[in-house]
């Protein structure tokens, strides 16, 4: 058996990730603004970027002064709390000036959705690099062993 880092909420690069993808901008689905008349299933959906994302939990928005007060700042809280000193110090240089230009732009509409998908993308693709890495590392070890010998 072979476990991996589940990448799913709340999706964290490992440090060394944080920045991989800070110049990327990404192309935007097709649907990113679907309204999903005549898709029943699809309208009752609470996983949407524009509207469901927890600006502070999910988009790790949260910020020293409390400026935003959204239904799972708490689980930030605690999410953040259980870093090390120098986890947290590696968050705070990575996060602030984040924070910081979000809360001076004061996004609304389209150009708050835009911003919520490209920094979830850019976190979730980052973190996913790890699952890659870990992937990468297991295939290197068959290669170097001679796994075919041991299946048989």
């Amino acid at each position: 058996m072979y476990h991996q880092k589940a990448p799913h909420i709340t999706w964290v690069p490992e440090e060394k990730y944080l920045s991989l993808l800070d110049e990327k901008t990404f192309t935007l689905p097709k649907n990113l603004f679907d309204d999903y008349k005549n898709k029943n299933a699809a309208a009752s959906h609470e996983m949407g970027i524009y509207e469901d994302m927890d600006i502070v939990y999910d988009l790790k928005t949260l910020d020293k002064e409390g400026e935003f007060q959204t239904k799972y700042r708490n689980n930030a809280h605690i999410m953040y709390d259980r870093m090390n000193e120098e986890q947290r110090e590696s968050w705070d240089a990575y996060y602030n000036p984040i924070i910081e230009k979000f809360k001076k732009n004061t996004l609304k509409g389209k150009e708050l959705a835009l911003w919520k998908y490209n920094r979830y993308m850019k976190d979730y693709l980052s973190t996913i690099q790890s699952v890659d890495d870990g992937v990468g590392e297991l295939l290197e070890y068959l290669d170097k062993t001679d796994y075919q010998r041991i299946l048989l």
